[in-house]
């Protein structure tokens, strides 16, 4: 196997944006600004028994070069190293890697400022890593299982420090969790709630009102240790109610957003308050039909009695003249 270079030596190597090589007789292509999995020696594996996706290491390729004055040289790449669960698990001296370890996903990472040279052939296969906004509500949706990470590493000789931490629960004060956390946001607030701090909402729709209400939907995100498998429970439903918004513009039906992989599921977690406003606003509505229909009725029974008595005493009238 090739020797590693040196930062200055790899520098020196010509730069490629994007290179095809050939790993166990099956041909791959890296490019730059690409996730890959990359092979760790079996000595350096944090647990060995988690699935093989888990052990793999990941990396951001920042550079490649090749040392193309000498014929048949694999070439090589400066990779960033994405830290796992199990990583920071790991740093069981570090306060604050054991403070966060207990609110990462299942497939969440860190992207650490670690950079290494490793060779191309130790590459396994590219990968997607998907960057997890919490300061958006619009944030990029995340299939379950698939990569994903919202912090950042900087490590140093003497400790590991954690940037980016997302805010805190606004009642409980924790770290969403998108495994086992249920979400709500508040614009009024700004903040998030936990569902199991605030209690959890049921409502129902039907295609008739169903899109104007899911429209309306609030922001919710997370899992809350349940196995669905949609796209939108770990960031949110931000982009559903955009893309709700966009059908009604268009004048589409609720089906039409189920093609969009936005599943039916969402409409059990719509919250008692878009239930409560449309229940206020068909009861208003009842109330008031009930109300003038009640009032008529009540007018016409006084109005009938009314005319009854003036009509009854007129005719008394009349007879007493008829008499004299």
């Amino acid at each position: 196997m090739q020797k590693i270079p040196s930062p200055k030596i790899f520098q020196s190597f010509k730069r490629w944006k994007k290179i095809v090589t050939c790993i166990g007789g099956e041909e791959y292509t890296f490019e730059e600004g690409t996730d890959i999995f990359v092979k760790p020696a079996e000595d350096q594996i944090t647990d060995p028994t988690e699935e093989l996706a888990h052990r793999t290491w990941k990396a951001h390729i920042l550079e490649l070069r090749r040392d193309d004055s000498k014929p048949g040289q694999s070439p090589f790449m400066m990779v960033q190293w994405y830290y796992s669960p199990s990583d920071i698990k790991a740093m069981i001296k570090n306060k604050q890697c054991q403070e966060i370890y207990p609110y990462l996903g299942n497939t969440e990472l860190l992207l650490s400022d670690h950079r290494d040279i490793v060779l191309v052939q130790c590459c396994i296969d590219d990968i997607t890593i998907t960057f997890f906004d919490e300061n958006s509500l619009k944030a990029r949706p995340i299939k379950k299982g698939h990569w994903y990470y919202r912090m950042t590493l900087i490590t140093g000789k003497k400790t590991n420090i954690i940037k980016d931490i997302p805010s805190l629960s606004g009642c409980c004060g924790s770290i969403y969790n998108p495994d086992l956390d249920r979400q709500r946001y508040c614009p009024k607030c700004q903040a998030w709630y936990d569902e199991k701090c605030i209690g959890p909402a049921h409502a129902t729709i039907n295609e008739d009102d169903g899109l104007e209400l899911l429209g309306e939907i609030p922001y919710i995100r997370g899992y809350d240790g349940s196995h669905e498998s949609g796209n939108w429970q770990i960031v949110g439903t931000g982009n559903i109610k955009q893309k709700a918004k966009s059908v009604i513009r268009k004048g589409g039906k609720l089906s039409d957003l189920w093609s969009n992989d936005i599943g039916e599921e969402v409409i059990a977690h719509l919250i008692t308050k878009v239930t409560a406003k449309v229940t206020a606003k068909v009861t208003a509505k009842v109330t008031a039909k009930a109300t003038a229909k009640v009032t008529a009725k009540v007018t016409a029974k006084a109005t009938a009695k009314a005319t009854a008595k003036a009509t009854a005493k007129a005719m008394a009238k009349v007879d007493q003249h008829g008499c004299k």
